[in-house]
């Protein structure tokens, strides 16, 4: 409230943020680009969507997840659907990332909590660049690397494990993937490109 005599009396100026948004190009004929905060596909966008089709919570987070690694080490064939590696170009920053398969990918300019853990091991705030996680390698090897990855650890001891930052990935796949919530199916052939977008301003509480 201002007050007579140019004074600011009982008024709390409001604190600011701007965030960078990712934007994902896709080359169809056309460009057509999105826009959100986290990117991810294989393995992690199977058990988000499984996750997404009930209330969320922790314990259904927990329930999903050890489904799919019960399942797994079991061989029951949907546990074998969700946990599958999957075919893909990929360059960052304009290199070849060399691998067998596509466990799964992880991409954005926030810190996501994926199941009640926060993937990226880079904790600076990024302004020109994103964080990313890619794991190229068969799930046995994920599930037995799980308690490490998840403290944030062996990202640096297995070559097809890699958590860094970028400011462009492409990717050449019919994979699917998922947009800040929203599903893109598989069995698309898909031309993506994955950088920096808009900053957006957000009131800090």
């Amino acid at each position: 409230r201002r007050q007579e005599g140019g004074g600011l009396h009982g008024t709390h100026l409001a604190r600011m943020t701007t965030v960078p948004i990712l934007q994902v190009s896709e080359e169809a004929g056309t460009i057509r680009r999105q826009w959100g905060f986290v990117f991810a596909n294989g393995v992690i966008s199977r058990i988000i969507a499984r996750y997404a089709e009930g209330p969320p919570s922790t314990a259904r987070a927990a329930r999903v997840f050890s489904e799919a690694v019960g399942g797994f080490m079991m061989q029951t064939p949907a546990a074998r659907e969700l946990t599958r590696r999957h075919a893909a170009v990929i360059e960052v920053d304009g290199e070849p990332f060399q691998h067998g398969g596509i466990l799964g990918m992880l991409a954005g300019t926030i810190q996501p909590h994926v199941l009640g853990f926060t993937p990226f091991t880079n904790r600076k705030r990024l302004r020109n660049s994103f964080n990313y996680a890619i794991g190229a390698l068969d799930a046995s090897e994920a599930i037995g690397l799980l308690p490490a990855l998840v403290r944030g650890r062996a990202w640096g001891t297995h070559p097809g494990l890699r958590n860094a930052t970028a400011r462009e990935i492409r990717i050449d796949t019919d994979e699917g993937f998922i947009l800040d919530g929203d599903v893109y199916p598989s069995g698309v052939s898909r031309r993506l490109t994955l950088s920096v977008g808009p900053r957006l301003r957000f009131l800090r509480p």
